[in-house]
């Protein structure tokens, strides 16, 4: 019997990270800017100073609850911003840019590095404050995914990433320039409010990131580097002297390419079910309609793209719900077990250099998809030949093997059979 399998792939920045999100952070801040910047300023609490901060964190937690955040549209920030010494530092952050940068950098962008330094007193205050304010502007699309896997009768659940993203450093840089949390921490969070609210559906988070493909490392490395960031801080400053990097692709065409293929070949291996048995259904949110349609017109166009079995469906999202996808596409391919290669043959393919991760790339506008699929090799035939002689290790690479640094030449495999 086969069993029904969501894979919910939400983007975070202007999706997740909404209006709503913003309007809470703003509020908190508005009602509690100066005991903040004070607690920002002490190295350690006394006792009394303890109890007063708990006290503190008691009444936020309850505030919250009481925030209107209807209608809260992400272009109207600045209007819910109210405190005078809020308002004063970016009327002060403005003078210094100068009249000539002021074209370089928006009001937003200042309002963002204010937030990031903000949200590290909220997270020293309480780290619960942050996580309630996540969730509660989130909550309507969260409740919806439950109701949606009841109804459905959806037995497997999994949550990966569907934001650029993907390394730490791009997370890093979407914190400190949007004023956000860490979408590695908050995709967790998630899970856990499915799981309190779903008990017999199986729910987990995977560590897909791009940044293990683009250097080479085995799956699951990269994602694991960055939670140990965030969860077991060190106190001195970063616990990894270097963390992989990711190509940014605009379109996210590359991204949802590998996702599609990294369900069927890893993923459905982590909910303990083979491919055989599964309807997959993957659940893809972003708040840009030009990412909702270059993905759209691209594997609509070409279904061959997906595997067979696989349905992608795409929602357009910043906060306010919409129950129906704009876009449902069926997969007619095969399992790409080369996926992780054939991204790289995208970038390579749109002229990019591999090793250049400053810059970005469009895969949809720069890429000829037909030429693409021509040459792309899917390890499909490999695999066939060597299952009929077990023993055998295949050539292709699913990306649970070990890094190249421990003994396996990528780039000369991929080299020969492209």
């Amino acid at each position: 019997m086969r069993e029904r399998v969501s894979i919910i792939v939400p983007d975070f920045d202007g999706c997740l990270y909404n209006g709503k999100y913003f309007k809470l952070i703003i509020e908190v801040l508005n009602r509690h800017w100066d005991f903040l910047i004070a607690l920002g300023r002490k190295n350690h609490l006394s006792e009394s100073e303890a109890n007063y901060v708990n006290q503190v964190t008691h009444n936020i937690l309850q505030e919250l609850d009481k925030y209107d955040v209807k209608d809260c549209k992400y272009s109207k920030m600045q209007a819910w911003i109210t405190h005078p010494a809020f308002q004063k530092r970016i009327t002060t952050a403005l003078d210094k840019i100068g009249h000539i940068k002021k074209n370089l950098v928006s009001v937003k962008q200042i309002i963002g590095i204010i937030l990031h330094e903000f949200i590290g007193y909220i997270c020293r205050l309480n780290e619960e404050i942050m996580f309630k304010i996540f969730l509660m502007a989130n909550e309507a699309l969260i409740s919806h995914w439950c109701n949606k896997m009841l109804i459905q009768g959806v037995s497997r659940a999994a949550l990966m990433l569907g934001t650029n993203r993907q390394s730490f450093y791009h997370d890093r840089a979407g914190m400190e320039q949007n004023g956000t949390g860490s979408c590695y921490v908050n995709l967790h969070d998630i899970e856990g409010s499915i799981r309190s609210q779903l008990k017999n559906i199986i729910c987990r988070v995977s560590p897909f990131s791009m940044s293990d493909i683009y250097a080479n490392l085995a799956r699951g490395i990269s994602y694991s580097k960055i939670l140990d960031e965030y969860w077991t801080p060190d106190g001195q400053g970063f616990r990894y002297k270097n963390h992989a990097c990711a190509i940014f692709d605009e379109s996210k065409v590359s991204l949802l390419y590998a996702i599609v293929h990294d369900v069927v070949i890893n993923v459905l291996s982590e909910l303990d079910i083979g491919s055989e048995r599964a309807d997959i259904t993957i659940e893809f949110y972003d708040n840009e309609n030009s990412i909702l349609e270059a993905i759209g017109k691209t594997f609509s166009a070409n279904p061959q793209l997906i595997p067979d079995g696989v349905t992608l469906n795409l929602y357009p999202y910043d906060g306010d719900l919409k129950a129906d996808p704009i876009q449902t596409i069926q997969g007619k391919g095969v399992i790409d077990y080369r996926y992780r290669d054939n991204v790289k043959l995208m970038a390579m393919m749109c002229g990019h250099n591999l090793q250049d991760f400053d810059s970005v790339i469009n895969v949809y506008q720069a890429l000829d998809i037909n030429k693409f699929i021509s040459t792309r090799v899917t390890g499909r035939e490999i695999q066939r030949f060597y299952q009929s002689r077990p023993g055998v290790a295949p050539l292709f690479m699913t990306g649970n093997e070990p890094a190249a640094s421990e003994g396996v030449n990528r780039s000369a495999s991929f080299r020969l059979l492209i």
